[in-house]
C-alpha cells in the first residue's frame, strides 16, 4: 500500500505484484484496496493500469466511506487519462455516491478538476449534473466554491 500512495515507480509496484500476487487483493484500512490507495495518491497511468489487469474487479470495491476508485482519483492529482481508464473499466462507477452523497463528478467539482475531466464525467452519465449531495449541493456548488473555470460553470449550468 505505502508503494502505491507514496509514488513507488512501476517497476517498484510490477516487483511487489510479482512477489505478492495476493496482495492486490487486500483490504488496507480506510483506502480497501491497492487500487484506492494508488487513485488518492495520485498514482501514474501506467500504476493504475497495472492495478486495474491485475485485478479487475478491483474497480467496483468501495472502502469504508463507500468511495469507489473513481471517487478516489477525481479527488486526487490523477489525469484525464487516468480517470477515463477507470471509466472504461466500469462506466457505470460514474452513478456511484459515497457516505455523504458524492458522486464521481461532485467529488471532480469540488477538487477543481479540469474542464476536461468534468466533461468526461458528464458525457459519460449527464444526469449527474442535477443529483445533489447529503447538503443539497450540486456540481455546480462544488464548481463555484472551488473557484472552477467561466468554461467549467457553463459546462454545469
Amino acid at each position: 500500500r505505502f508503494a502505491c500512495v507514496g509514488g513507488a515507480s512501476l517497476d517498484v509496484i510490477s516487483l511487489l505484484l510479482e512477489s505478492h500476487p495476493g496482495a492486490v487483493k487486500m483490504k488496507h484500512g480506510l483506502h480497501a484496496t491497492l487500487l484506492h490507495a494508488a487513485c488518492d495518491g495520485g498514482a501514474s497511468f501506467d500504476t493504475i493500469s497495472l492495478l486495474l489487469r491485475a485485478w479487475p474487479d478491483a474497480i467496483k470495491v468501495k472502502h469504508k466511506q463507500y468511495r469507489t476508485p473513481l471517487h478516489a482519483a477525481c479527488g486526487s492529482k490523477a489525469s484525464l487519462d487516468t480517470i477515463s481508464l477507470l471509466l472504461r473499466a466500469w462506466p457505470e462507477a460514474v452513478k456511484e455516491k459515497d457516505n455523504s452523497d458524492h458522486t464521481p463528478l461532485l467529488t471532480a467539482c469540488l477538487q477543481g478538476k479540469s474542464l476536461d475531466v468534468i466533461s468526461l464525467l458528464l458525457h459519460t452519465w449527464p444526469d449527474a449534473v442535477k443529483k445533489a449531495n447529503t447538503w443539497g449541493e450540486t456540481p455546480l456548488h462544488d464548481a463555484c466554491y472551488s473557484g472552477a473555470s467561466s468554461d467549467t460553470i457553463s459546462l454545469l449550468v
